[in-house]
């Protein structure tokens, strides 16, 4: 069935409107913008890639998916580097997703987000389980605990 059961159409706003107390965006701005960027790291690579949509064949030589270890390196060798130099050249600020592992793996990254003044979000402490499934609100409670730390 799709949509799903639990994705609730019926108290969804049929209309969207402004909230009465809102008159105009700061500074005169036209349009406001949420930018958050996920920097995630897991730490067990899986074997199929969501970004290439193919898993390993069976019979592979590997069994560790390198092409996706590849990319998500890059992420933190290069790519975050370069966006943060680029939203620092636009002046923008964004809010960035990171979980527990890649503040334990790559914690130079996630510092300099930080001092750079861009917001740091809890994503998760590790992303090897796709999607996140926690069995318990105490198993989760403990896991955002532990990716905060």
């Amino acid at each position: 069935m799709y949509p799903p059961e639990w994705f609730r159409w019926d108290i969804r706003p049929r209309e969207i409107r402004w909230p009465k107390w809102f008159t105009q965006w700061p500074n005169g701005a036209r349009v406001a913008v949420h930018l958050s960027v996920m920097h995630e790291w897991e730490s067990e690579p899986r074997n199929w890639t969501p970004a290439f949509g193919r898993p390993l064949p069976p019979n592979a030589a590997q069994k560790t998916d390198f092409l996706t270890l590849g990319y998500k390196e890059y992420g933190f060798t290069s790519g975050v580097w370069r966006i943060i130099d680029l939203l620092d050249r636009q002046q923008v600020k964004a809010t960035v997703f990171t979980n527990g592992t890649a503040a334990e793996v790559w914690p130079d990254s996630i510092r300099e987000l930080k001092n750079r003044g861009h917001e740091i979000g809890s994503h998760a402490y590790d992303q090897a389980v796709q999607p996140v499934v926690y069995k318990t609100r105490e198993e989760e409670r403990d896991a955002m605990r532990q990716s905060i730390k």
